[in-house]
């Protein structure tokens, strides 16, 4: 197996293990820096490489009134930036959510209920292409949004639940996170 000079392995994606953070989190923001002279700017890893481009494509078409076509040439970015990046689907997530969230005007969340609509419906068509893969994820990526990120509605949440099929493998999923979400609303309405 091929190694460099410093004994990391050659076929690494980067030297240091993924912080966790939702965004550029201290060890991904080390690499936008520079070295510890600060003379030379240090080239950004795969992951720092990646969320500057997802960034820039973001800001690109934000003062855009939103078109379908915008929106597909930006799925294609970023699905080009994540084969050349070599990222996970995770990381995608993770990263095109928080260049989302930093893009100007996101400060306040006054669309919170169109917001939601979005999240819901992307979620939902999201698992009707691969129900697999994605059934795995959704209701940690809901509860994630409810008790995380403070950016989900439990009132939003429930309905949303309400509109699915009853017979529906997706219902079956969320019905965990719904079962806890009405109890935890009914200890509320106690108190």
């Amino acid at each position: 197996m091929w190694s460099l000079s410093s004994g990391g392995s050659f076929w690494a994606t980067n030297g240091r293990a993924d912080s966790g953070k939702g965004s550029m989190g201290e060890d991904n923001e080390s690499a936008l820096g520079s070295d510890s002279e600060g003379a030379e700017p240090v080239e950004l890893d795969a992951t720092g490489q990646f969320y500057e481009e997802v960034v820039e494509s973001m800001e690109r078409i934000h003062g855009f009134t939103f078109s379908n076509q915008q929106m597909h040439n930006l799925i294609l970015e970023i699905n080009s930036s994540k084969l050349a990046y070599n990222i996970s689907m995770e990381d995608v997530a993770k990263y095109v959510f928080s260049a989302f969230l930093g893009l100007p005007g996101n400060e306040t969340w006054t669309g919170l209920k169109e917001v939601s609509f979005y999240i819901f419906t992307a979620s939902h068509d999201r698992f009707k292409e691969s129900p697999t893969e994605f059934g795995k994820l959704v209701t940690r990526l809901v509860h994630f949004l409810y008790n995380e990120m403070d950016l989900l509605e439990e009132e939003a949440i429930l309905e949303w639940a309400a509109t699915l099929d009853e017979d529906s493998e997706l219902k079956r999923i969320m019905k965990p996170i719904v079962d806890w979400l009405q109890e935890d609303s009914g200890e509320e309405s106690e108190d």
